[in-house]
């Protein structure tokens, strides 16, 4: 379908659309024709609707006509149970509020006429009188028991009434009948006229449909055709062509808009031919450093010659719209707007930045708690002329604060360093103090140890001597030894053995003289002397055994001072070492 409308043309486009319009007015007239017969005056749809009604009028009796109301008052009169007449008397209430409500509302809805001065005179009054009898008088009578007057009521005033309204209302279906007769007949008429209408307005429509579309045919296909030529031109690389348009109507504007796409075309590319493949290959690689720019790291923007911001990519946006809470101006207001409105710094760098001779340029700026270092560097065209400056912003004050934390940690780390330099003197000076308190103790030591040696030597000396005269039998001589350590209590035990050996033995030269003069006069104690001289001789062995014991212990006693000496002696050149 697509592809024979477009060998049609314009022009054939049009005919086509043209035709399509017209053979579906012709559809549409055909239908509502159609439509109209059905359900208009006279029609299938209205004949039913219309037998309905009058079928349902023949069935039911309306609210304005009293004949139901009437047989009500009949069953009345020979109604001899309570219950039913009670009943009755309901119907006849319920007759009588649907005769006041549709008179209401047919008052209210009929316009002025005869027929309306019918219905509220001649049918309403009779059968307002007879509701009003039937109410005050009737119904109360039979209520009572008095069903002579009732029966003289119905069969006098209301029977009167009751044929009153039927008159009237005989009168009146025959007025609608007229009525609606005269309506139907000019509906039909109004119809037919609408039909006749219907098709002129058609044909003329069509008619006019047909030229028109022939001079819009050929107003919109010869300049299209001037434009396709114009398009084949510039598509083949020719920047020069114009299309020439009087019009002032969209095809007008087209050839305008396609002048000017032109002439951009030639101002942007620098030349009146073009070869546009090579223009398609240079867009690719302007595509391709876009994307990179765009989808950098790199917070990157661009202003033009006269400083106002032309181009930030995303990464910059997203910077800024971190900034904007310290103060930056907001994103969105961001392109056009003058560098030197964005920071002080900026503001008062701008002549700087309006030279390229000044370029590269570096600057820090402060927002808030945030740093930003600007760099700005000067483009240039082909030729080398000026085009605008490219300013990158580089977010420092995660790098700031992670430099002045590496300098708090190095110079934290140098306070540790100076500090262990100073505990590890403090404890080298510690070491040498307390070396040379134990050297000098162990001096105060060895030379303590000396003195002791030197004089457990003497009393040692002292001790051998009384010894060695004790030995060759002198025990006159005192020990010159004694103190509450063990060369002491040496020394004392053997000055108190010596001095009981010095005093038994005394004794003993004393009583072998007693003996020697008494000898001659009494024997038996010359023998208890003998014995007392054994036990002397004992006593005298366990003297020399003694002696021999105390010898051999002072021996001990010196070869243990030679060991202590010798032991000295090493503790000194240790000390000396």
């Amino acid at each position: 379908m697509m592809q024979a409308l477009s060998r049609l043309g314009v022009r054939g486009r049009l005919a086509t659309l043209m035709l399509v319009f017209a053979v579906s007015l012709i559809g549409v007239d055909l239908v509502l024709l159609s439509i109209l017969r059905e359900v208009g005056i006279g029609g299938p749809s209205y004949a039913s609707i219309v037998s309905r009604k009058d079928l349902a009028a023949d069935i039911l009796p309306p609210a304005l006509y009293v004949t139901e109301a009437y047989q009500t008052m009949l069953r009345l009169a020979g109604e001899a149970d309570r219950t039913r007449m009670k009943a009755l008397v309901l119907t006849a209430s319920r007759l009588e509020d649907e005769f006041t409500r549709r008179q209401s509302y047919w008052a209210s809805t009929l316009p002025a006429g005869a027929i309306r001065d019918t219905l509220l005179g001649a049918v309403s009054r009779p059968a307002v009188d007879f509701f009003e009898v039937m109410d005050r008088m009737y119904i109360p009578a039979l209520l009572r028991g008095d069903r002579e007057m009732a029966y003289e009521l119905a069969r006098g005033v209301l029977t009167e009434k009751y044929d009153m309204q039927r008159r009237a209302v005989d009168g009146l279906v025959t007025m609608l009948a007229e009525d609606q007769h005269r309506s139907e007949l000019s509906a039909a008429s109004q119809v037919t006229a609408a039909h006749r209408r219907m098709l002129f307005l058609m044909i003329t429509a069509l008619v006019a449909g047909g030229i028109l579309s022939l001079i819009i045919t050929r107003s919109v296909v010869t300049p299209l055709r001037r434009t396709a030529d114009a398009l084949g031109a510039i598509a083949s690389g020719d920047l020069t062509v114009t299309v020439t348009s009087p019009m002032g109507d969209e095809i007008g504007e087209m050839a305008r808009a396609l002048n000017q796409a032109a002439a951009r075309m030639r101002t942007a590319i620098g030349a009146e031919r073009v070869d546009w493949r090579q223009v398609g290959i240079e867009r690719t690689e302007v595509t391709r450093i876009r994307q990179l720019v765009e989808n950098a790291a790199i917070n990157i923007s661009y202003a033009g010659p006269d400083l106002r911001v032309a181009y930030l990519n995303p990464a910059t946006r997203q910077l800024f719209r971190r900034l904007a809470l310290s103060g930056a101006p907001d994103v969105s207001s961001l392109e056009g707007l003058d560098l030197g409105a964005i920071h002080p710094t900026l503001a008062e760098a701008r002549d700087r930045l309006s030279m390229p001779a000044s370029l590269p340029l570096t600057l820090r700026l402060i927002f808030g708690p945030d740093t930003v270092d600007v760099s700005a560097c000067a483009i240039r065209d082909e030729l080398g002329a000026h085009v605008g400056v490219m300013v990158t912003w580089d977010l420092v004050t995660e790098k700031l604060a992670a430099e002045q934390e590496l300098q708090q940690a190095q110079a934290r780390e140098l306070t540790l360093v100076e500090g262990r330099r100073a505990n590890e003197q403090k404890e080298a000076d510690r070491r040498e103090r307390e070396s040379m308190a134990r050297e000098t103790e162990q001096r105060h030591r060895a030379e303590a140890d000396r003195v002791d040696a030197e004089q457990l030597r003497h009393r040692v000396d002292a001790i051998l001597t009384v010894v060695d005269a004790a030995g060759r039998g002198d025990l006159t001589q005192a020990v010159p030894v004694s103190g509450d350590d063990a060369m002491g209590r040496l020394g004392s035990g053997l000055d108190d053995f010596l001095t009981n050996l010095r005093r038994s033995i005394g004794e003993i030269a004393r009583t072998s003289e007693t003996v020697a003069t008494a000898s001659s006069q009494v024997r038996g104690v010359g023998e208890r002397l003998g014995n007392a001289a054994a036990d002397a001789a004992a006593q005298a062995n366990a003297v020399a055994t003694a002696a021999d014991e105390v010898s051999r212990n002072v021996h001990t006693v010196a070869a243990g001072t030679e060991e202590m000496t010798a032991s000295i002696r090493e503790i000194a050149r240790n000390a000396g070492d």
